[in-house]
């Protein structure tokens, strides 16, 4: 397990070069996943929340000014891209996908875009996240709802297996699915059939093709492999809480009390 040490950091993203965050202290920064040397690309911030990034930019919530801002990835000149009282956001290459919890909106990733326009009128959401085609939303019944991203459409029907939590990758949207039974959650991972008994539902949930990774708000991160057969391992011990996780290709990363972890994968 490696660290780098962060001031109660809200909100992760990875790319295949660095780690970013935002924090409590109205900052912003971005790590090299090999050294983990940490560097602050904006300050100053009104509240920043959720972060997303693409190729060439870095994008964040500041939920204090109700506006989403963006900065050259390295740092640079910090710019609003929109204003709007967004909760969750999403990026491509080309626009911010963004929800205020009731319906989704897009605008240009560049700049000053401008007005966002509504994508979808009607689309209340909790998470979301995007393909080359599709923005996925994680609809406050539970399901997964899929929205063609030019053109707003439905393309996909919600799922009536609620979920705790979902991702995204470049296939599709996958979750694991909650089956109250006794009182205990019985967790199916992508639809696969794999499933398992821990008593209580998952707060951060992050996978792959090869499984799903979740920890409980608590001491304890999980795992359970993409196998019939399998069933979930404890794979790492953090400190009093662990918050929000993202993954890159070879690592788990998460949000611990007052620094942020990673593990092998």
């Amino acid at each position: 397990m490696q660290v780098v040490t962060a001031v109660i950091a809200k909100d992760l993203a990875v790319d295949s070069s660095n780690l970013y965050w935002t924090n409590s202290a109205s900052e912003v920064w971005q790590a090299d996943t090999a050294s983990f040397t940490g560097t602050k690309i904006a300050s100053g911030q009104n509240v920043p929340t959720r972060i997303a990034v693409n190729a060439t930019n870095v994008f964040w919530i500041n939920a204090g000014s109700a506006s989403i801002a963006t900065v050259a990835i390295g740092g640079g000149a910090v710019e609003t891209v929109t204003t709007g009282a967004a909760q969750e956001i999403a990026v491509d290459s080309s626009y911010v996908y963004w929800t205020d919890g009731s319906s989704i909106y897009k605008v240009s990733a560049t700049a000053d875009a401008g007005a966002s326009s509504t994508l979808v009128p009607t689309a209340p959401c909790y998470a979301l996240g995007v393909t080359s085609s599709t923005v996925f939303c994680l609809s406050y019944a539970g399901g997964i709802v899929g929205y063609d991203k030019t053109s707003g459409i439905q393309t996909l029907s919600e799922d009536t297996k609620p979920k705790s939590g979902f991702w995204v990758d470049g296939v599709g949207a996958c979750g694991i699915r909650e089956f109250p039974v006794n009182n205990y959650g019985d967790y199916g991972f992508c639809n696969s059939g794999v499933s398992g008994n821990l008593g209580t539902l998952p707060t951060n949930v992050v996978g792959d093709s090869c499984g799903a990774y979740w920890n409980l708000g608590s001491s304890t991160i999980w795992k359970i492999q993409n196998d019939p057969l399998a069933v979930p391992l404890a794979i790492a011990t953090t400190a009093s809480t662990a918050g929000r996780m993202v993954q890159d290709d070879t690592y788990l990363y998460w949000i611990d009390t007052n620094w942020i972890g990673r593990i092998h994968k």
